[in-house]
């Protein structure tokens, strides 16, 4: 169910974090460059307290030493950091974006980590490798180092190390989330700013050199190894090879991405068969030609990020559950394209599966593997086990399963916190479109289980198991038959009460962190007041008039301004739409809380935050209390 929800939400997030990204750039244009802080700014007492040193001179011996402090909680100052990702920058753009491992003898693939240092040390455990690497034996971390969980600098830093420390035998690979746009959407940008406010932007320039200095695949004697997968049955080894540099070192490759479930010229050119260098010169413009050719690039690098399979024949096709980024490839896709190279097995990460690791059968001996090492994805809430992938030569894949020491039972025992909220933020934000569809479905007030499913299903667009959540969201109307002797008896009426479900969700306005849908988190709260500089800087921008609120003229008109600089196949479409989207109180104008909300997905007040409201369980005692008789047989 969750990863239901998590294809929908990154559909949006996708289209917001190209947008913020060119909306900020224009903002920017307005704006003075502050002066940066210096490197080696002091930092107070009390923080370096709890702040690891590295030496100039740092030998491997140092670099593995530092794992376990940072493992504890402690965190690099922060000119140890910057000299750490400047130096690993240096060393990784030297390496080439397709990794030549076909000497290795046992290769280790690690999943997503994003953030979780105890998944992290978990992984490190199943690869046997917690404490030294074994001659033979190559680690290989599959992208998505970040975001999503609290410790994403601290798994960032720890990756670096052991790259330091081993050159030859550890080899990281950018995910999808290696992006400055996606980053910032996220939460990555954020902890930056949290852990190290007076070097954040010095940190963040770092890091995104580090984004584009990451290799982009791998590949084994038997197996292709990638963060998304194929792009399209026209990609090749030597394309990957041929990169262009300005193509690999883009901060984010959805800097030009398209709307939704729309390719960019840039990408079709991409997947259409040419190498990431033809055609270019048909510009006859040697600037233009050159721009061409890093546009395409982009594209190539972003369709191998985002794409994703499917357990069936279906080639090729977009890959709209994800924005519009990357394909969607079936089955014959991948043994075709697989057996065209010589290879057997595709490994990939990018998606959750709830065991850590999912084989899918190609057919003639091929495989797509999908491997995701964050346990209790996200941040601990959820009920996932991570794993890891050995490659070793003459032998089948083999998966090694872990879980955190948290006790999570399987995901039947309850939904994770984010899970909850991020279910109530968007009901909460459609709750007059759902009413108006309820009332048109049973105008009566009351709706049958299945038509309150197939309402919540089609108007919030989430391909959920509604079935399964719908007692615990909003629970059927219970009858009370009372007897001669006054005792009473409860049957089910089988009938959701939608008015009294969504007067619940409304009433969830309110500041009572004991019922209802509660207060916001204090860490909610906190991180809304993180990044505030850059999101009103965009806001402002937007808000022509001055007047504290965006209104659909405002919005359209600053929209329209950056589409007409950006390519019509590049230009946001569904600008109303897009509108709405934001419009969280459906009030006709955006409010600055509202704007941050949406960008950064965290809830603006209490009111759009919280637990799920409990659940309509008590829907009997309610109805009972306020009118015994209307329910009495």
């Amino acid at each position: 169910m969750w990863a239901a929800f998590e294809s929908r939400d990154e559909v949006q997030k996708v289209r917001l974090a190209s947008l913020l990204f060119d909306l900020e750039a224009m903002a920017r244009e307005k704006q003075p460059s502050p002066a940066a802080p210096a490197v080696d700014e002091p930092v107070s007492s009390l923080d370096a307290l709890d702040m690891v040193r590295l030496p100039k001179v740092l030998s491997a011996g140092a670099a593995l030493d530092t794992l376990d402090p940072l493992s504890r909680g402690d965190r690099l100052h922060p000119e140890c950091l910057l000299r750490l990702l400047q130096q690993a920058s240096v060393a990784l753009a030297g390496e080439p974006p397709l990794l030549d491992l076909q000497a290795v003898d046992e290769l280790m693939v690690v999943g997503d980590l994003h953030g979780s240092m105890e998944s992290l040390r978990l992984a490190l455990a199943a690869c046997d490798a917690a404490d030294r690497l074994a001659p033979g034996r190559s680690l290989l971390f599959n992208g998505d180092f970040v975001d999503r969980g609290s410790e994403s600098v601290e798994v960032l830093a720890s990756l670096l190390l052991l790259k330091h420390a081993h050159p030859t035998s550890v080899w990281l690979l950018r995910g999808n989330h290696e992006d400055g746009s996606l980053a910032t959407v996220y939460g990555f940008r954020d902890e930056v700013r949290e852990k190290y406010p007076a070097h954040a932007e010095r940190i963040w320039a770092a890091l995104l050199e580090l984004f584009g200095s990451l290799p982009v695949a791998a590949h084994t004697a038997s197996a292709f190894i990638v963060h998304g997968g194929l792009p399209s049955a026209h990609l090749s080894l030597q394309q990957l090879r041929d990169l262009p540099p300005a193509a690999r070192r883009a901060p984010s490759v959805l800097r030009h991405a398209a709307a939704a479930g729309k390719s960019t010229a840039a990408e079709e050119a991409a997947t259409g068969g040419a190498s990431t260098g033809g055609g270019a010169a048909a510009t006859g413009d040697g600037g233009a030609a050159a721009e061409a050719e890093v546009e395409r690039g982009v594209a190539l690098l972003r369709g191998l990020l985002w794409s994703d399979p499917v357990a069936e024949e279906r080639g090729f096709e977009p890959n709209t559950r994800r924005g519009g980024a990357g394909a969607l490839y079936g089955t014959d896709a991948a043994r075709e394209w697989l057996l065209r190279h010589g290879l057997r097995h595709l490994v990939r990460s990018h998606e959750l599966v709830a065991d850590g690791w999912e084989r899918i059968e190609s057919g003639a001996g091929t495989s797509v593997f999908t491997v995701f090492s964050c346990a209790d994805y996200p941040n601990g809430e959820g009920y996932n086990r991570g794993a890891v992938l050995c490659l070793a030569r003459g032998a089948e894949p083999r998966a090694v399963e872990f879980s955190l020491d948290s006790g999570a039972a399987g995901p039947a025992a309850g939904w994770g916190a984010r899970q909850q909220r991020s279910l109530a933020q968007l009901v909460l934000s459609h709750r007059h479109q759902l009413r108006e569809t309820f009332e048109a479905v049973a105008p009566g007030g009351r709706v049958g289980v299945p038509e309150w499913c197939r309402v919540m299903r089609t108007t919030l667009g989430l391909d959920l198991e509604w079935e399964l959540v719908q007692q615990d969201l909003a629970a059927t109307v219970k009858r009370a038959a009372v007897a001669a002797d006054g005792s009473a008896t409860l049957s089910d009426t089988g009938l959701v009460d939608y008015g009294r479900f969504l007067e619940r969700i409304a009433a969830s306005g309110g500041t009572d962190g004991a019922s209802g849908w509660g207060g916001a988190p204090t860490a909610a709260l906190e991180a809304m007041h993180r990044n505030a500089a850059q999101m009103m800087m965009v806001f402002r921008f937007l808000d022509q008039d001055g007047s504290g609120a965006v209104d659909a003229a405002e919005f359209r008109a600053g929209v329209e301004l950056l589409n007409s600089r950006l390519p019509p196949e590049q230009a946001m479409a569904d600008v109303d739409a897009l509108f709405d989207s934001i419009d969280l109180d459906s009030n006709g104008h955006i409010e600055f809380e509202e704007f941050r909300a949406v960008f950064k997905g965290v809830s603006p007040t209490a009111r759009h935050d919280g637990a799920l409201p409990a659940g309509d369980g008590e829907a009997c005692e309610d109805i009972w209390e306020d009118d015994p008789a209307a329910e009495a047989c």
